[in-house]
């Protein structure tokens, strides 16, 4: 599975660099190019990247507060693997996982409003979830937030969404697709067509989402992923 090697993950992140140099792309990638100058080094296969900073610099339709003009997008990853774990049965990625997002608006004034997400993977206790906790899940809020006057907004640990898990080129696609127009950014298109674009997120998808996605298929034998694990609502009636 050459997906899975680092060599080849090195490649992609080397790619991936010159892509949103070569479209001059509204993401801070300073942080990225600290890590990458480690990680081909590192005897380790650990990705922590802190601050990788998107720029959508245009209203985005359905934001409360109706003033905000403007959104800056900080993506926090970390995400270790172990190579021992046979993907097929195991999930490689350990339990230090971290996928944040911090968003920042700001109106005409330059007033800020704060907004927090995060993808957690669910570490089993010894004791049971009194309410459902998928396997990764995304959720809103963070500890940010408690240092923020929220006035009268209300924010909730749940419901928690189960979603796959994502990478640093994952979380970029992610954020691609759901913060940035197609109408209004040409770069979308232009990158979701793009041969290198597409390969980098290939290897992703293979590498995260196909073991996540197996837990679907009927007889699968993943423990790790499975229906009960990945999508817990599902309630399974026998009569």
């Amino acid at each position: 599975m050459k997906h899975w090697d680092k060599k080849s993950f090195i490649k992609d992140l080397s790619d991936f660099i010159s892509l949103v140099e070569q479209y001059d792309l509204p993401v801070d990638i300073s942080k990225i190019y600290t890590f990458q100058s480690k990680f081909e080094y590192d005897a380790g296969y650990i990705v922590d990247i802190k601050d990788v900073v998107f720029n959508v610099n245009s209203k985005i339709s359905g934001t409360i507060p109706n003033e905000v003009v403007n959104l800056s997008i900080y993506l926090d990853h970390v995400c270790e693997f172990d190579q021992d774990k046979d993907i097929a049965i195991y999930d490689r990625i350990k339990s230090n996982y971290v996928f944040r997002l911090k968003l920042i608006g700001r109106d005409g004034d330059k007033k800020e409003y704060i907004n927090c997400w995060r993808l957690d993977q669910d570490q089993e206790g010894d004791n049971e979830h009194k309410t459902l906790h998928p396997y990764y899940h995304f959720q809103s809020g963070g500890d940010e937030l408690i240092a923020t006057d929220t006035g009268s907004n209300l924010f909730l640990s749940a419901p928690r969404l189960g979603h796959p898990p994502m990478d640093l080129f994952l979380g970029f696609h992610f954020i691609l697709n759901n913060f940035y127009s197609k109408k209004q950014y040409s770069f979308v298109n232009t990158l979701l067509n793009n041969d290198t674009y597409q390969d980098i997120i290939d290897r992703a998808q293979q590498r995260l989402w196909e073991p996540y996605f197996s837990s679907f298929k009927e007889n699968s034998t993943h423990t790790s992923f499975n229906m009960s694990k990945v999508f817990p609502l599902y309630m399974k009636i026998n009569k």
